[in-house]
């Protein structure tokens, strides 16, 4: 069995971070470069939009008798902010219902993520 090279992998995590830091904010490269970021990041970091009034979707209200948002509705958040493009963001993600379901979203999303959100958008700090 060949032996693994883990010196190689961490250079190659530092290359990685290198060329990310010309590509995305810099506030995102700070926290992709945090340690225990997810290699998933790297690979396809995310976006954040700048502005909370670029957020334009529609409120989404919960479908069952509570205030919280559902699973499903927690899921698609989760993507969205990971995984989604920045155009993608402003277009769905409605402010109002961000905010009522940050602290669930919280427990689900990866910490780099999470910071980069409180820090652009205060409001979301609780």
């Amino acid at each position: 069995m060949p032996e693994i090279d883990f010196d190689g992998a961490d250079a190659t995590r530092a290359e990685i971070l290198a060329d990310l830091r010309d590509q995305v904010d810099p506030d995102i490269a700070a926290a992709l470069s945090q340690p225990g970021t997810p290699d998933y990041l790297l690979a396809r970091p995310f976006q954040v939009p700048q502005s909370w009034d670029d957020l334009r979707g529609h409120e989404d209200k919960p479908t069952d008798s509570s205030d919280q948002p559902n699973e499903a509705q927690l899921a698609l958040y989760v993507e969205l902010l990971v995984s989604g493009s920045s155009a993608e963001q402003k277009s769905l993600v409605c402010p109002e219902s961000l905010l009522g379901a940050w602290t669930a979203l919280r427990t689900h999303l990866p910490a780099v993520v999470t910071s980069v959100w409180e820090s652009r958008f205060p409001q979301l700090r609780r």
